[in-house]
């Protein structure tokens, strides 16, 4: 192990006080498309467990250790819903129906997560205004770091440029914009630009 650095638990759990906003806000949007029933919605979550289980440990450790920067929490819980396509950080959320890249979103966001909620009290996401403030959109400015991160995460350490490539095919908009500036300046680059202004 490469770090003394603590490392949280990431509790995956079925999100079922928060199944009901979820369902409203599909509904009111027009935006369930193949609900799935609670056998299989828990089947997923079995299964997102155990792909997260296999690289966990590697994912957290590396994560930290290229930042320089600490979890805070101890846990994390991360709240699976059958109703919403996306994901976010805070809370944690993410749609059961995420089964291939589960890991791969997951990650995005606990790389969010270490950025805003951190022992060092860093703050990433002011770092980014600071460093790309001729950048108006603050989701592409958002996404900088964590695009470097996870960069970083699927070429050096999960050995998965495909996984990297896919990511970068299904993004859109200022998450794409973000890839592309990353792709241009250099993963490495950008990871220590902001590590400077810790």
């Amino acid at each position: 192990m490469r770090t003394t650095k603590t490392l949280p638990t990431i509790d995956i759990r079925y999100g079922k006080f928060l199944v009901p906003f979820f369902d409203c806000y599909a509904q009111n949007n027009n935006s369930i498309t193949n609900r799935p029933d609670n056998k299989t919605i828990l089947a997923n979550i079995k299964q997102q467990r155990l792909s997260w289980k296999e690289v966990h440990e590697t994912i957290l450790i590396e994560m930290q250790e290229v930042t320089g920067l600490t979890f805070l929490e101890n846990t994390i819980p991360v709240y699976i819903v059958p109703t919403y396509e996306g994901a976010f950080s805070d809370p944690i959320v993410i749609s059961s129906l995420q089964t291939e890249h589960f890991v791969d979103v997951l990650t995005h966001e606990l790389i969010h997560r270490l950025g805003d909620y951190n022992k060092e009290k860093v703050s990433i996401r002011g770092i980014g205004k600071e460093l790309y403030k001729h950048i108006d959109d603050h989701i592409f400015q958002d996404h900088i770091f964590v695009h470097a991160i996870h960069t970083y995460l699927y070429l050096d350490i999960l050995k998965t440029p495909q996984s990297l490539a896919d990511d970068i095919a299904s993004s859109d908009g200022a998450y794409a914009n973000a890839w592309q500036l990353v792709q241009d300046t250099g993963y490495k680059e950008i990871i220590e630009r902001f590590k400077k202004c810790y």
